[in-house]
């Protein structure tokens, strides 16, 4: 009795053995299946995250994944514009919205086929409706597309998705995602879990305060004195020569006022008034000797000078003369030469010993007349002086 009872109780053991693992069997079989015939669905088998209510069934790709490839699953999502809901056990069919959808959000065909690593980057969506990169806020009130509609939910037309606030059905603080970004700006994102499609305000640049209107600036005033030339004329008798000296400037965003001439000599300035760019100075007439005159130009209160504006030059002495020393011995007129004044010696010089002696008064021997010869001479002589004594005395009567 006790032996048939074991016996059929081992049989029953072994059957319910032999009977589990033909159940274990068919489970993994039915597993396997399901694996087998995900898949081909752009080689995302992510049963994870897979949720009839994704934009695509399985998502991107498993959590550990880089940008790349979720970008390579986005495009092949896209160009075949199915959403692998074939492999949902309730849903069974895949949904042929997916570019509706994205189209949506802001994609286009161009833009999928544009997108890679260089414009498109690993960011993260928050409840609060954020969009953060690189710890850069690149979006805000940001809204997700799914397979279920809630309260305030807008359906994407031609499609049964909805478009909806983070803050309406986020069971996570935040989620991975896409960014796609241009010009510095998101465009749109998809989440990579999900595959749900992501838009958000982009933050708005807080206008730059007016830039204030820049004064008017006075032109800047510059002077130069550019030149100064000398000319000079023939040296009379004692060397002394007559100059004239012509100067020039430039004057940018001024007026010229005048030319001050320094002639080198210690005698007075010249200045000359005038609003040209060109003066003349002189003449002035300058002794023999080494000399600098020098020109300054003005214009206000600006005044110019320089090397170009000093003229150095030397007035030769002449050789000496008697018309240019005249006092000097050898030039003094040559005076009469005194003679003797003695008659018949006025060739002898008037030192000479001969000019000096005097002269002697020679005998002189009178006739020998007679006495008779003397009485008639006397007579004859008063004869005469009576005739004169009578007319002078009629004279003084008359």
């Amino acid at each position: 009795m006790i032996r048939t009872m074991f016996t059929r109780g081992r049989a029953l053991l072994v059957s319910t053995v032999f009977m589990c693992a033909l159940t274990a069997t068919a489970a993994t079989n039915i597993i396997n299946t399901q694996i087998a015939a995900a898949a081909p669905a752009c080689g995302v088998t992510d049963w994870d995250n897979a949720d009839a209510v994704n934009i695509v069934y399985f998502g991107l790709g498993h959590d550990n994944q880089n940008a790349a490839s979720y970008i390579a699953a986005l495009k092949c999502f896209y160009s075949t514009n199915k959403s692998g809901h074939a492999d949902s056990p309730t849903v069974k069919k895949d949904y042929t919205d997916v570019q509706k959808i994205m189209n949506y959000a802001g994609a286009s065909t161009s833009v999928i086929n544009s997108m890679d690593t260089t414009n498109t980057v690993m960011g993260t969506v928050y409840r609060d409706g954020r969009v953060v990169v690189d710890g850069k806020v690149v979006g805000t009130n940001a809204k997700v597309g799914a397979r279920f509609s809630v309260a305030g939910a807008t359906q994407i037309p031609g499609t049964n998705a909805y478009m909806r606030t983070t803050t309406s059905s986020f069971a996570k603080d935040s989620r991975k995602m896409l960014v796609h970004i241009k010009d510095g700006k998101m465009v749109f994102g998809v989440m990579t879990e999900c595959g749900n499609v992501v838009t958000a305000t982009p933050p708005t640049t807080p206008p730059k305060p007016p830039t204030p209107p820049t004064p008017p600036t006075t032109p800047k005033a510059s002077l130069s004195c550019d030149q100064l030339v000398a000319s000079f004329g023939k040296p009379n008798e004692q060397g002394e020569v007559t100059a004239t000296f012509n100067a020039k400037a430039t004057a940018t965003n001024t007026t010229i006022t005048g030319y001050t001439f320094t002639f080198g000599d210690n005698t007075a300035d010249q200045t000359v008034t005038t609003g040209a760019t060109t003066a003349q100075a002189g003449p002035h007439t300058y002794k023999p000797g080494t000399y600098t005159v020098t020109v300054t130009v003005k214009a206000g209160a600006l005044s110019a000078s320089g090397s170009h504006c000093k003229a150095v030059f030397t007035v030769v002495q002449p050789p000496e003369t008697c018309a240019n020393t005249p006092n000097k011995p050898e030039c003094q007129p040559e005076q009469p030469k005194a003679h003797c004044t003695v008659p018949g010696k006025e060739t002898l010089p008037p030192e000479s010993p001969e000019c000096n002696t005097p002269v002697t008064t020679a005998d002189v021997e009178l006739p020998n007349t007679g006495p008779g010869e003397f009485l008639g001479l006397f007579a004859g002589s008063g004869i005469t002086g009576a005739a004169a004594h009578r007319i002078w005395r009629n004279r003084r009567r008359g």
